[in-house]
């Protein structure tokens, strides 16, 4: 072969078989690997951003719960407070009533009246009235421990009602009445006599209404009843003994024996019967009004005692909360 010949040339070689065009295998695998191992590593970086936003949000979710939690458990307590509050005085109002109602019926301490009224049973209310003894630490016992009781109702703070504390304020001034009526009692023969002896006849009844003004100061019907039926009595009384005074009979501030019965004075006796049977009904008025405020004030003790109770039940079956 001559020098000068060319080698011949590979015509199968292609594009490929240019040095600068040549593509690298290995690099092609690594990209690939690295592609693969990119996205791997960006999925995985997004599951960790989502776990970890849902870790983020779970500390609030639980720090949420607990404050609602909290929250629910200080209104609960606070709403259980209201509510045994509010049962609590309703107890503590009806104790401080049987407490009353117990001394005042048996002479007793206890705070739960049981049994029921008997009418014509001689309750120490009774007794006590119309004793000839006096026992004022039984009057004033009895009026410190309605006072009592009748405040605990006052103060109560849930359950409370208008008609109710209405009724316990208008017990209490129908006994301060009976009380007053016994403290006061009537005025004598021998007051009577004097004041007529003193003043005449108009001087001797303005004495008698007078007499009785610590009644009419209570702002109480059942008060001016009983004291009108008393003036009226005794006024009635003062227009005997005006007519027997006339007469001469009555003598050392005494109505003589034989004047006792109009026969001898200045008054005829038909007049003298009529006075007695108006003078008789009017006592009697009087009488039957103080009679029933007695019996009515003990019957009562068991009527408030049961409304109270029924408060009492009716806040204790309450939801906590509601009452």
């Amino acid at each position: 072969m001559d020098s000068d010949e060319k080698p011949t040339e590979n015509k199968q070689a292609g594009i490929f078989s240019s040095p600068n065009l040549t593509v690298d295998t290995e690099k092609l695998a690594g990209l690939g690997r690295n592609t693969s191992t990119a996205r791997t590593q960006g999925s995985q970086s997004a599951v960790k951003s989502t776990a970890g936003k849902k870790r983020n949000v779970i500390p609030l979710i639980i720090a949420a719960a607990v404050i609602l939690v909290v929250g629910g458990v200080v209104a609960g307590v606070a709403l259980s407070k209201n509510v045994s509050q509010g049962s609590g005085s309703a107890v503590e109002s009806r104790q401080k009533f049987d407490q009353f109602a117990t001394y005042l019926l048996f002479m007793e301490s206890s705070t739960n009246l049981s049994g029921e009224y008997e009418p014509g049973h001689s309750y120490q209310l009774s007794e006590h009235f119309y004793s000839e003894t006096p026992d004022d630490d039984y009057w004033e016992t009895s009026g410190l421990l309605l006072k009592n009781a009748v405040e605990a109702y006052s103060a109560m703070q849930n359950g409370q009602s208008q008609d109710m504390l209405s009724r316990l304020q208008d017990y209490q001034t129908r006994f301060k009445v009976l009380h007053t009526c016994h403290t006061l009692g009537d005025p004598t023969q021998d007051q009577l006599i004097a004041s007529y002896t003193a003043s005449g006849l108009e001087g001797a009844k303005a004495f008698v209404e007078n007499y009785y003004s610590p009644l009419t100061d209570i702002e109480s019907a059942t008060a001016q009843e009983i004291t009108n039926g008393k003036i009226i009595y005794n006024q009635l009384y003062l227009d005997y003994l005006d007519a027997a005074f006339k007469g001469g009979c009555i003598k050392d501030g005494k109505i003589a024996q034989q004047c006792s019965g109009g026969g001898d004075s200045a008054m005829s006796t038909l007049d003298y019967l009529d006075l007695l049977g108006e003078m008789n009904l009017a006592e009697n008025a009087a009488s039957a009004l103080v009679l029933n405020l007695v019996d009515d004030l003990e019957e009562q003790c068991w009527t408030i005692h049961g409304e109270l109770s029924n408060t009492v039940s009716v806040l204790l079956s309450y939801p906590k909360g509601v009452a």
